[in-house]
Formats: C-alpha cells, structure tokens, sequence
C-alpha cells in the first residue's frame, strides 16, 4: 500500500487556512462597513480630500474630517471614497 505524499496534504492545509482566512477577512471587513459612521457632523470644522496614486488609478479619494481637537484629525480619515 502506498504512503500519501506529505507534501501534498502541506500545501492541502495551507489553501485550506488561506480560505478561511479570506473568508473571515472578508466577514469582518462587512461588519466594519456596516458599523462605521460619524456622529459629530455639529463639531466638523474641516474636510480634506487626497488621492494617492493607487487611488486615482481606482477613482477613489481618502476623506480626512477635522474638529477643534487635536486628536480628530487622526481619527476621522475614511478611505477609499467614491464620488
């Protein structure tokens, strides 16, 4: 009877994982998606609007939303915008 080759069952377990890590990346980029959202529109004091390159290559904008602290501007920064 011949042994199973273990380099197959290897490369068998690494898709495997690689599945379910998509897929569970993809479960919480959903969830991510489905939660975000900005609730200070009364303290919004500044909107900034920039492309990279991978962005204009896509037609998308990163939007960066600025109130009078100091920390919002590292906060408040959505990518991947479309018009």
């Amino acid at each position: 009877m011949a042994r199973p080759c273990r380099a197959s069952h290897f490369f068998g377990v690494v898709f495997f994982v690689l599945v379910i890590g998509i897929i569970l990346y993809g479960l919480y980029v959903g969830a991510y998606i489905r939660r975000y959202y900005y609730d200070a529109y009364s303290k919004i004091q500044d909107v900034y609007v920039d492309q990279d390159i991978l962005d204009r290559m896509m037609g998308l904008y990163d939007v960066h939303i600025a109130s009078a602290t100091v920390a919002s501007s590292i906060e408040a920064h959505i990518d991947g915008v479309d018009k």
